[in-house]
């Protein structure tokens, strides 16, 4: 039974729905009215609607929506809200001071006899060995 590899996984996000938004830009325009219409009930109140609270909570909403939608577009590759958690993530590195890779314990490296091959041994034990195709195989 062969297995069947899914190409584009979660690339359905980025189908256009209406001329130059996706479903992501649409999903995050919706979060983001949903979330500034919670802080505007939360702060304003529930006013009636021509009152200036409701207005202002119109203002609140339509800020979100625009908020949700820009931190959603694909510029240069990656949206905003990959580029903010990239930055993150490596700040949060640097203070911990995990950005620096260091080989692991017990790891060693041994040259073999061509030149530039290298065997990765773990407490006597090959970890990582370069193929050499072998002679007579039906792969040299």
């Amino acid at each position: 039974m062969a297995y069947t590899q899914m190409e584009n996984l979660g690339g359905g996000a980025q189908d256009r729905q209406f001329s130059i938004f996706t479903t992501a830009n649409i999903a995050g325009g919706f979060i983001g009215a949903g979330g500034m219409w919670l802080l505007g009930k939360t702060l304003l109140g529930s006013e009636p609607a021509p009152s200036p609270e409701w207005f202002l909570r119109v203002g609140l909403i339509v800020v979100g929506i625009v908020a949700g939608v820009v931190i959603t577009m694909h510029v240069n590759g990656l949206t905003l809200h990959q580029r903010l958690m990239l930055v993150v993530q490596h700040q949060a590195r640097r203070l911990t001071g995990r950005h620096i890779i260091q080989p692991d314990k017990g790891l060693s490296a041994r040259t073999g006899p061509a030149s530039g091959v290298v065997t990765i041994y773990r407490d006597g034990q090959p970890v990582i060995r370069p193929w050499v195709p072998e002679e007579g195989s039906e792969h040299a």
